[in-house]
This record gives C-alpha cells, structure tokens and sequence, in this order.
C-alpha cells in the first residue's frame, strides 16, 4: 500500500513497487473527465496544511523568475502527448508564434496571479482567475468531445497548423535519433491509443481533456522545479519551502476539478514528491517524448518559442539544448545540428540560470529581468520606446498581480 504522506514521516520513502501502484492508479485518470463547472470548490481542502502554503508563496516571492522560465520550458517538453496535442492544433489558438505569444503569457499571468494572490478569498483576483480557467476548461471540453467535434479533433493533422516554421531545416530526425537510446514507457500497454503516436484507432475513446492529462500538466508546471532547482537559479531554496510549492500545486489541482486520487501532488512531502516526480519523469515524460516527436510535436514546439523570442531573445534548438541539459538527456546529433548562435545562446542560458541566478542575491537579478520584460508587455512605462519592447497584450492588466 502506498504511504498517505498526510501521517506518515516526511523522512518515509516511497519504493519501487509504491511508485509503480501510484503510476497505474494515475494512469486510470484517462477515463474520467477533469470536473467541470464555473462554480469552484468553498473553503479548503480537508489536507490544507497553512503552514505549507505559507512556505510555498514564500518560495515563489524569492524565486519566481527561475519558476516563470521553467514554465515556458515545460510547456514545450509537455507538448509530447497526442491527447493534448491535437485539441491545442484544433483550436486554433496557439498553431503560430502569435497567437502562442498572447495564449501562453496570457496563461503566465494568470499562474502568476494564483501564486502571488489569494486563491481562498472569494472576490480576489486569483479567485477570479481560476473561476475564469475553470470555466474555459468547461468549454472546451463540452466542445471537443460532443459528437459532432470529436471525430474531427481525432483526425487533426500537420496540414491544419499552417505553414512550417522550421524554414526548410526541421530538427525531427535530429530528435527522433537522439532520442532513440530512451527506454521505452514501462506502462505503454495501460495507456489509450489517443496517447500513443500511432494511426491505429482506439479501442476505447477517451474524453480530452481529462484527469490524466490535467496532472500531467501539473507535472510540467512544478516538476522540473523540484527535481532540478539548480538549473533555473533556484539551489538555495530551502526544504520547505520546495515542499511548500508542491502543496501549493496539490492546492489548485483540487481547485481546478482534479480528484485527490488523481493529483499529481498528492504525495506532497518532499523526499516522497521527488521521488515520485523523478520516476514519473524517467517512466512517462521521456518515454512518451521519445515515441511522440511528430511534425505536428515540432511545429507546435517551434509555435511556442518562436512566439516567446521576442523577449526570450532564443530559438527552439536553443530551448531543446537547455530541455536536454536540464533532464540530463544525450543529444549528440541536435549538438551537432545546433549553429553557433543556437549553442552561445544556450550557453547564455545556462550561466545566467545555474550561475548567476544561483548566487547569493542572484535570485533578485533573474526576478527582476522577468518582472521587467512581464511589465513591458503588460503595462509598459509611458517613457519606454515601443521598438524596444516586445508587443503588449490587453486585457491581462486587470489580472495582474505585482511581486
């Protein structure tokens, strides 16, 4: 049986076995619809610890520069799952660096307002916030999976996200290579074939946007945090206040309609949520990385940093080096494929986030360089000259939430 973290000693473990109970149990989350509604849960959950909150908010104050680009990080690693690939195609929000630009720091904002605000105050703003992404997800999934929608979100392809990005040099044999020495996912039989990079047709439809995939999103907004603080300025943070954010996690899965069974946060003592988080990593994300490299995988990828290089200043072979680099992975053929701005930008990248950033006040540098580049695009300084900044995004004001 596995260990209920809520009684048990934060120096308890989980083993192999545990981790394993644990995986099949999330894996059954495939089934079942995220819950649904506007109307989002009152009060606290009967596991709230304050204490740990507290320590979690605390950790985001100090750190939330290192958190932000490690947001945008994940986001392009997390795009492996076909399941959540095709409604983002289908949609038609995000297929171009554009629209990814407004839609992902649009989402940022709104993450930001969660950490930064009152999530338990019934008129707050990030009480407001949630209201409006629960809501959304209601939408969406009523949409996508009607009868009339899903056949066509099932059959979306390459041919709908528009013209390539990779301007005639695609990376996709450069990954699917490097990626070739990966294990393959221990677990592949109990996953749907909406999961698996297949065109043989599921034995059994499952809902988008469903219990599964709402962890695994989870995952990629507090995983790499906790496994690799040092890469993104953040090594010396303390032991609670990393767990600390993992409560905080567990907290807005339960808000935004993810069952306590299927929280990927629920294991939320710290030696239990690294070890669980490091083998759902090595078992399901980079197995499914592996297996999922599509065109639509790369084109959606490059959507993404494409739209963030206005202020990120990188490219998506830049973005993949610091994945590779952050997740330990040997990539020898994207080395070699990578120019020589690709490779001192990711050079750039790794001094400012695992140096810099990891001094004492480093923090405050990296803080401060986001929460500028944030201010410019949210509410700019009447002074600052509109050719030096990225392009502004109306409407997120309201919700912004300042650090």
């Amino acid at each position: 049986m596995v260990i209920d973290n809520t009684s048990a000693s934060h120096e308890v473990e989980l083993c192999e076995e545990e981790m394993e109970e644990v995986m099949k149990k999330l894996i059954e989350g495939q089934h079942f619809l995220v819950n649904l509604g506007e109307d989002i849960p009152t009060g606290t959950p009967p596991w709230f610890d304050e204490k740990k909150f507290e320590a979690g908010k605390q950790f985001v104050k100090k750190y939330y520069g290192g958190i932000f680009f490690c947001h945008l990080v994940s986001l392009i690693m997390m795009l492996y799952s076909p399941q959540v690939l095709k409604p983002l195609i289908f949609t038609e929000k995000s297929e171009t660096p554009k629209k990814s630009y407004r839609r992902y720091l649009s989402t940022t904002i709104h993450v930001i307002s969660w950490y930064m605000g009152d999530m338990w105050q019934t008129d707050s703003k990030a009480r407001r916030s949630l209201r409006l992404v629960r809501q959304y997800h209601t939408d969406t999934a009523t949409r996508l999976n009607s009868v009339e929608i899903r056949p066509s979100v099932d059959n979306t392809d390459i041919t709908q996200c528009g013209l390539p990005l990779h301007k005639g040099h695609p990376i996709l044999e450069v990954l699917q290579k490097d990626f070739s020495s990966i294990p393959n996912c221990p677990f592949l039989s109990q996953l749907n074939g909406n999961y698996k990079n297949t065109d043989v047709f599921p034995v059994q439809q499952i809902p988008y946007l469903n219990q599964l995939d709402m962890s695994g999103t989870q995952f990629a907004f507090m995983g790499l945090v906790l496994l690799h603080p040092e890469k993104f300025g953040i090594s010396r943070a303390t032991e609670s206040e990393l767990e600390g954010f993992v409560h905080i996690w567990r907290c807005i899965g339960w808000i935004l309609g993810i069952d306590d069974r299927f929280n990927f946060c629920r294991l939320d003592s710290l030696p239990q949520a690294r070890r669980w988080t490091r083998y759902f990593a090595d078992k399901l994300v980079c197995p499914l990385m592996k297996m999922s490299v599509t065109a639509e995988y790369e084109h959606m990828g490059r959507a993404v940093a494409d739209g963030a290089r206005c202020y990120t200043g990188v490219s998506y072979e830049t973005f993949y080096l610091f994945i590779a680099w952050v997740l330990d992975l040997q990539m020898p053929q994207l080395e070699k494929h990578a120019s020589l701005a690709d490779k001192f930008s990711f050079r750039k990248l790794t001094y400012f986030f695992g140096v810099i950033g990891n001094l004492p006040f480093g923090n405050y540098i990296v803080n401060g360089v986001i929460y500028f580049t944030l201010k410019l695009i949210i509410d700019p300084p009447r002074f600052w000259p509109r050719r030096f900044r990225p392009p502004m995004i109306k409407g997120l004001k309201e919700l912004w939430v300042h650090t």
